[in-house]
C-alpha cells in the first residue's frame, strides 16, 4: 500500500505544471534596479586588440544571482594565443534602500575591486553600464552599451579627470 501511494505521488509531482526559466528582461529581474541590466544575460564572446595591439579574445557569461538580487560575471580571457582561463568573477548588486548599485571583482591573481561609481542608464535594450575605479597611479573608466539584442560596446580609458587615453573600443557578440 504505501508503495502504491508513494508511486502516486511521484506520479503526481512529474505531471506538476514547471515553472519556465527566467529569460532576459522577465522575472526575476523584474522590478530590481538591476532590472535594465537583464538584456545582457547570457553569453558573449570578444576577438579584437587592445589600443597598443596585443590580442584579447574574451568570454562574459552573465547569469541571475539569488532570486534576481544579484547579477554574476564570469569572465574567461587568453593571453596572446594561450589557454582560455577565468580572469575574473563580477557580482552587480544594488542598495536595498538607495538603490545604488555596487560591483565586486574578484580576480584571478587574488586581489579584490569594489565598485561604487557606478551609472546605469537606459532600459533593458539600450542600457548603458558606466563604472570608475582607481588603478595605482591612474583610474579606469569603462562603458557598456547595448547597440542590439547580440551586440554591445565596450570602450575602456586610462587616466584621470584632466586627461583620458582610449584603450579599448570593441564589440562583445552574444554566442549562445
Amino acid at each position: 500500500m504505501k508503495q502504491s501511494l508513494m508511486a502516486g505521488l511521484i506520479v503526481i509531482i512529474l505531471c506538476l505544471p514547471k515553472a519556465p526559466i527566467a529569460q532576459a528582461g522577465e522575472v526575476p529581474l523584474d522590478g530590481t534596479p538591476l532590472w535594465a541590466l537583464a538584456g545582457y544575460i547570457g553569453n558573449w564572446e570578444i576577438d579584437t586588440e587592445w589600443s597598443d595591439g596585443s590580442r584579447l579574445w574574451g568570454r562574459n557569461e552573465f547569469t541571475v544571482g539569488l532570486g534576481g538580487h544579484f547579477i554574476n560575471i564570469d569572465t574567461y580571457a587568453r593571453d596572446g594565443d594561450g589557454d582560455k582561463y577565468q580572469r575574473y568573477f563580477s557580482v552587480y548588486s544594488a542598495d536595498a534602500e538607495t538603490g545604488a548599485l555596487k560591483a565586486y571583482g574578484f580576480n584571478f591573481d587574488g586581489t579584490v575591486t569594489i565598485v561604487d561609481d557606478i551609472e546605469l542608464t537606459g532600459d533593458v535594450g539600450d542600457a548603458t553600464l558606466t563604472t570608475r575605479w582607481s588603478a595605482g597611479d591612474s583610474d579606469i573608466r569603462q562603458t557598456i552599451q547595448l547597440i542590439s539584442k547580440n551586440e554591445y560596446t565596450w570602450r575602456v580609458w586610462s587616466g584621470n579627470d584632466d586627461e583620458w587615453e582610449l584603450i579599448m573600443d570593441g564589440t562583445w557578440k552574444r554566442v549562445d
